[in-house]
């Protein structure tokens, strides 16, 4: 999907534009560098050079759609989707959240626990920022609730990695806010 997105932008008028931009600051030789690792880490088998290649290719494929549709409303779609997303594990899972079993949390799917540890550490600050900037105060309430539940999602997954994830990000962000004096 996101290749044919891809190609749709470079179909447009400015393609020459797309294509120039794309090339240029530095994208063509990160996207090279980490072709280069990719390659570097593997044995010497075709499927690894295809991944590559693949990688990449929608590397380039979302460059180009962001510089169609903006910075801002990617972010935008993301939040909507990380909302979506974790109210829908907060109805599938909750009669395992309460239950007493001594289990690994999984949200009422079958994904790997870490998988959902992995996607809820990608949702949560999200979440936590839409709440943080939303004015409504019922909207604010209901976000808040969402933050909290998502963050109690990713502690019942176990997942070690994902839960070291968002507390180191926390704690850098805490340092930068007392360093540049939000919290006065």
């Amino acid at each position: 999907v996101l290749g044919i997105s891809g190609l749709l932008v470079l179909c447009g008028s400015q393609r020459a534009d797309r294509v120039q931009h794309l090339l240029g600051g530095g994208g063509l030789l990160f996207a090279a560098m980490l072709f280069g690792e990719v390659i570097s880490y593997t044995s010497h088998d075709t499927y690894s050079q295809l991944y590559g290649l693949v990688f990449i290719g929608i590397f380039l494929c979302a460059r180009l759609i962001v510089q169609e549709i903006g910075v801002p409303d990617v972010v935008r779609s993301y939040s909507q989707a990380a909302i979506l997303t974790a109210c829908l594990l907060v109805i599938s899972g909750r009669r395992a959240m309460f239950a007493t079993e001594s289990t690994r949390f999984t949200a009422g799917t079958r994904a790997h626990p870490n998988l959902v540890g992995f996607v809820m550490a990608g949702y949560f600050p999200v979440i936590a920022w839409r709440a943080i900037e939303e004015k409504a105060g019922w909207r604010k309430k209901v976000l808040i609730v969402l933050s909290a539940a998502t963050l109690a999602i990713l502690f019942l997954t176990g997942s070690r990695g994902s839960l070291s994830a968002v507390l180191f990000a926390g704690g850098a962000l805490l340092v930068r806010a007392v360093g540049r004096g939000w919290l006065k």
